[in-house]
C-alpha cells in the first residue's frame, strides 16, 4: 500500500480541507503538463512551472513537493535534464501519497 502524505497545513489548521484538496486535485494535470513540456524541450516554461510548483508545495502544507522541485530547477539550471524523467516520477509518486493522504 502506498505510505499517505498528510499536508502540515492541514495538521494546523483542518480549516483548510477543501483548498488543499483543490490543489492535489490538480497535482496529476500539473504533473503531466511538467512531463510534456519536457518532452517537448520547453525549458524556460519547465522552469516557471517547476520554480511555482516549489513554491505552492509549501504553502499547502506539502514540503517534499518542494524538495523534489527543487532539484529539478537545479537540473534545469545546470543544463543537464536527463534527470528530470526520474523526477517526475518522484512527483507522480508524491502525487498518490498526497491523494491517498486526503482520503481520495
Amino acid at each position: 500500500m502506498t505510505e499517505p502524505i498528510v499536508s502540515e497545513l492541514l495538521v494546523e489548521e483542518p480549516d483548510f480541507f477543501d483548498l488543499v484538496s483543490v490543489f492535489a486535485g490538480k497535482l496529476p494535470e500539473l504533473v503531466e503538463e511538467l512531463q510534456t513540456l519536457y518532452d517537448q524541450g520547453r525549458w524556460e516554461t519547465l522552469q516557471d512551472r517547476i520554480h511555482d510548483l516549489k513554491g505552492l508545495g509549501g504553502g499547502y502544507g506539502y514540503p517534499q513537493l518542494s524538495d523534489v522541485a527543487n532539484s529539478i530547477e537545479l537540473v534545469l539550471l545546470s543544463k543537464s535534464p536527463e534527470q528530470i524523467p526520474d523526477q517526475v516520477n518522484q512527483l507522480r509518486m508524491l502525487t498518490q501519497r498526497i491523494q491517498v493522504g486526503l482520503g481520495a
